[in-house]
């Protein structure tokens, strides 16, 4: 695909995106505000994104962290589906695997958003490593949501979303998904590597499963 035929690909699905997610991006972002502008009239960075250590015997529930994780996807919800379901059919020409990255790179524009709040609000960040890892690992597992939102429910991809983020909070050495949490993060570059490619992988393996759905049957 030429370059130009990709920039009209692009301005078609970011219309189509915009247009579903709109309303609850506005919402999310006033959450995310509120938030933010809590934490740095509480002038730490450090409280919102600290998640928690659990000790044994008594489970903390880390509200911000927790809502600071799961919004992007709820933002998201089944606006890929339909993108990738009903929308691709009536293409002629275009490459799935080409659509789908164009669908990720509007998707990452608008993590991208969250990302300069997360940073910018608070006023005092110091933890930009931290910083830009979280924005990588928020993004796969994004793309992740949205991929298995093609095979499954919206309500049971909800659920798996949520059942991750609260064994995250309930387990300290959950691994991969720990490395969101600042009070756990390892700041080794091997260790952010691995983890990066591991998500990396589960995006392709799950990309390579679009191919069993059957457009032809969704055409209407």
């Amino acid at each position: 695909m030429k370059l130009q035929h990709y920039y009209l690909l692009l301005k078609r699905n970011r219309i189509l995106y915009w247009e579903q997610i709109r309303l609850k991006f506005v919402i999310v972002t006033l959450v995310y505000v509120m938030l933010l502008l809590q934490g740095r009239y509480q002038q730490q960075f450090y409280g919102i994104f600290y998640g928690v250590v659990q000790a044994p015997n008594d489970f903390v529930m880390p509200v911000q962290w927790f809502l600071m994780m799961l919004l992007p996807s709820i933002v998201v919800g089944d606006s890929f589906n339909q993108l990738v379901k009903i929308e691709y059919p009536l293409l002629n020409g275009v490459g799935l695997g080409m659509y789908v990255f164009s669908i990720f790179q509007i998707i990452a524009e608008m993590l991208f958003m969250f990302w300069l709040l997360w940073i910018l609000i608070p006023g005092s960040n110091h933890y930009y490593w931290f910083s830009l890892i979280l924005f990588l690992n928020v993004n796969l597992g994004t793309f992740i949501f949205s991929l298995i939102s093609l095979f499954l429910p919206p309500a049971i991809v909800y659920f798996i979303a949520i059942l991750l983020t609260m064994m995250t909070i309930a387990d300290n050495n959950l691994p991969i998904l720990s490395q969101f949490m600042l009070s756990r993060f390892d700041s080794n570059l091997m260790v952010n590597l691995i983890n990066t490619v591991i998500l990396i992988l589960i995006v392709i393996i799950l990309f390579s499963c679009i191919r069993l759905i059957e457009f032809t049957q969704i055409r209407k």
